[in-house]
């Protein structure tokens, strides 16, 4: 199984036309596996892009914020079959760190509790 994390296209991935251009082109390059890099409104439209590829998605990593904020976000993990969420944080103070960590862990607990798993990258 080949995969890869979307950040490294997101300029590429502007739009339904250039998202679905984009998965057609990792789809010939043999990529069957996807990690979505989206926690807003643009998570759903491209687990449909790359689910109707016939791409796993494995999962989303975004900003604590975009995924906390997002009403539908456990919705649209059981629907696609997401099976993680993920954050990242470039937090470089203490008080920084602390407030991504306590929110994080409310977050994870809330992912828990819809049969998902939670990651942190931390940068």
């Amino acid at each position: 199984m080949l995969g890869v994390q979307l950040y490294t296209l997101r300029d590429y991935l502007d739009g339904e036309e250039n998202g679905r251009m984009t998965a057609k082109r990792l789809k010939t390059l043999g990529c069957n596996c996807v990690q979505l890099f989206h926690g807003d409104e643009a998570l759903e439209k491209m687990c449909d892009i790359f689910s109707s590829e016939g791409f796993n998605i494995i999962g989303t990593l975004s900003r604590l914020d975009k995924l906390e904020s997002n009403p539908d976000l456990f919705d649209i993990c059981k629907k696609y079959g997401l099976k993680d969420i993920g954050i990242s944080s470039s937090a470089v103070t203490d008080e920084e760190a602390t407030d991504v960590i306590v929110r994080g862990n409310s977050l994870a607990d809330k992912a828990i509790a819809h049969g998902l798993t939670f990651s942190y990258h931390n940068h």
